[in-house]
């Protein structure tokens, strides 16, 4: 069996892709702001709380304090708190996470919910560098990853499963740096991909 050699890329593409994709990068981030400007804070342009997600994270955090929160997990009651919670008109939403997410999650509760939002935010951003660096911490690098725009959708969105997944993948991909660091840019991983919303 004869060996394989994989190509390498040239200086000139690696200087092109990293620009391509902080461009990207930043082209999303001004979206995000943009979004944030024209939305009646807390609230999105179309009445979802920002970081439209992590209002399960949040709200199911609050109902764990309550000492049994599993009357509150039905379809109708769990949409009946979150409408006493965000209002009367709040739009529908389901409880998709493990219960023993709640484990992690709860000191969250004890937080007003755009204060939640942000620490939640930036710990995950922190974890998820800190994971996919891979002890290697170049400036460029983490500028780029932080800028993916899959990253900036998990932000934009509240995601917790992306998180989660894209550190799991990292600790597969490893050994495949620069696989790993184009997977992780493009918002999806040699284990799996990235749904998006």
């Amino acid at each position: 069996m004869t060996d394989l050699a994989l190509p390498t890329a040239s200086q000139s593409n690696a200087e092109l892709f990293r620009k391509l994709a902080l461009a990207s990068g930043i082209m999303v981030a001004v979206l995000e702001v943009g979004y944030l400007l024209s939305s009646p804070l807390p609230y999105d342009p179309i009445g979802y709380l920002v970081g439209r997600d992590f209002a399960n994270t949040w709200l199911g955090s609050r109902l764990a304090l309550t000492g049994d929160p599993s009357a509150h997990f039905g379809f109708v009651a769990y949409n009946m708190a979150l409408k006493e919670m965000f209002g009367p008109d709040y739009p529908a939403h389901i409880w998709s996470y493990p219960p023993h997410s709640l484990l992690l999650t709860w000191p969250l509760a004890l937080m007003p919910y755009l204060t939640a939002y942000l620490v939640y935010t930036v710990l995950g951003l922190a974890l998820y560098l800190a994971v996919v660096s891979d002890g290697e911490r170049r400036a460029d690098h983490l500028l780029l990853l932080t800028l993916a725009p899959a990253t900036i959708v998990n932000i934009w969105c509240g995601q917790v499963a992306s998180w989660s997944r894209r550190c799991s993948s990292a600790g597969f991909s490893s050994s495949i740096d620069a696989l790993s660091l184009r997977a992780c840019c493009s918002g999806c991983s040699p284990s799996s991909r990235s749904s998006g919303f």
